[in-house]
């Protein structure tokens, strides 16, 4: 990479950073657009399928769960909509206030955290131990440096961990930055592997995106 390249490499990463957090943070529905409840009346679509078939594999009876990016919490709620786990403990952690206000209306048992990355962080939000913390679709739109925070502690928290996102360079030494479509490819493997955590499966998304090509789970390693 030259160094006449690397500034307008720079300044796209920086723009895109910019519009992807501004996008989900004010993102509201709209008489054309009414993207809750595309959201909310999801449950048939096959990505959302698999991720719950792999979480509710993974969730035992009476487990509890955390989502961090839950949007209109439809993952929460098809969980929620089978028998061993209706009165799990869940939780929700979404920086969008439309989303919250939508979800806190259809899923009023859960407790929700509105957040981004930082102030989730900084909380005590859940309050407790976590059995499976999901992150669906939701890290591809942040930098490494975000990703790991969350990540951070999540591992302290939790004992599974699932990721859907594009899992092409889940094996390499840091983050990649794609912009057409605008993402990040994170080194999942390695970022959970520093943190404690196997990797134990990987599974290819019944419809392939560049967002979200496949799930991940792991598992805190033995002490």
């Amino acid at each position: 990479m030259s160094l006449a390249t690397f500034p307008r490499l720079a300044f796209r990463q920086l723009f895109g950073d910019l519009w992807m957090r501004r996008h989900w943070l004010t993102r509201t529905s709209s008489n054309a657009t009414d993207y809750l409840s595309d959201y909310w009346n999801s449950a048939d679509h096959p990505i959302r399928q698999a991720v719950i078939e792999i979480v509710a594999t993974e969730l035992k009876r009476g487990g509890s769960l955390l989502e961090y990016g839950s949007h209109v919490g439809i993952n929460i709620h098809m969980l929620k909509d089978r028998e061993p786990y209706r009165e799990s403990a869940m939780f929700a952690v979404e920086p969008n206030r439309e989303a919250v206000d939508f979800m806190a209306a259809n899923l009023p048992e859960i407790e929700i955290l509105q957040a981004e990355d930082t102030k989730f962080v900084a909380s005590d939000f859940p309050g407790r131990p976590i059995d499976v913390s999901l992150i669906n679709c939701t890290f591809c739109a942040m930098s490494q440096k975000r990703t790991e925070r969350v990540l951070d502690k999540l591992c302290r928290i939790s004992n599974s961990i699932v990721i859907g996102d594009n899992l092409d360079n889940i094996h390499g030494p840091k983050s990649e930055y794609k912009v057409d479509p605008v993402h990040y490819r994170h080194p999942f493997k390695t970022m959970l592997q520093n943190r404690g955590f196997d990797v134990v499966a990987v599974t290819p998304s019944p419809e392939p995106r560049p967002h979200l090509n496949g799930f991940m789970v792991a598992r805190k390693q033995r002490q």
